[in-house]
């Protein structure tokens, strides 16, 4: 039953939330489910579990304070330097503005954490590299229609072409990013914060440092 299914391991929560589960169907635990063994039964309930769990984190409101820029280094794979978050974008002065903007409506409190909260990490090159190529796509975009003006029809196909190309590369954009849940986060306001995860980010082996695309689920 299950296959190689990581579910079957009993590891570490990090560990296994991130884990593919390879060739294993998606199924929800109901009162009908037939068990064969009761070792079938610990499984069975964490499969269902991360099914139910990555649903959700995949489909919920993200606040700007929970998208963030930042550095990993080899020596320390497990601690994710905070380097700007998106609200610093947003702010007038990033440099002299506290990482979450107090008073604004996405601020968590100053004494909150992000601890036990899941990490979504992407490489980020390979994330400016599917950016690019949606970018691309949408460019190459036929006009929609030999009656509108030709910039209006132009720019009508490179949208529904975007359009399409975003549903396609958002599946293999979360394929290639990670998941890690957050061990802790102290923050402080007035300089960066960092998380430490679980599990270690794998870097390559030529790699000293890199700089990753995260977002809190």
């Amino acid at each position: 039953m299950m296959g190689d299914c990581p579910c079957k391991q009993l590891a570490k929560f990090g560990i296994y939330i991130g884990e593919d589960c390879k060739d294993v169907d998606v199924f929800i635990l109901t009162r009908q489910t037939i068990f064969f063994g009761a070792k079938e039964i610990i499984p069975t309930l964490l499969h269902s579990i991360k099914f139910t769990l990555l649903s959700l984190a995949r489909c919920h409101g993200v606040a700007t304070n929970s998208i963030v820029r930042g550095q990993i280094s080899a020596e320390e794979s497990t601690y994710f330097k905070i380097l700007a978050s998106y609200e610093d974008w947003q702010a007038a002065d990033p440099a002299r503005k506290p990482c979450v903007q107090q008073g604004s409506q996405s601020a968590a409190p100053w004494d909150g954490t992000d601890k036990h909260k899941l990490l979504w990490l992407c490489h980020l090159p390979e994330l400016l590299a599917i950016i690019k190529q949606n970018s691309e796509v949408a460019r190459s975009a036929p006009a929609t229609s030999s009656s509108a003006p030709p910039g209006l029809a132009q720019r009508a196909g490179q949208q529904r072409n975007s359009n399409v190309a975003l549903v396609t590369l958002a599946p293999k954009l979360w394929e290639t990013g990670s998941l890690h849940i957050v061990i802790s986060a102290p923050r402080q306001e007035y300089s960066r914060w960092r998380m430490t995860l679980e599990p270690a980010v794998k870097l390559e082996e030529d790699q000293v440092e890199a700089e990753y695309f995260g977002i809190l689920l």
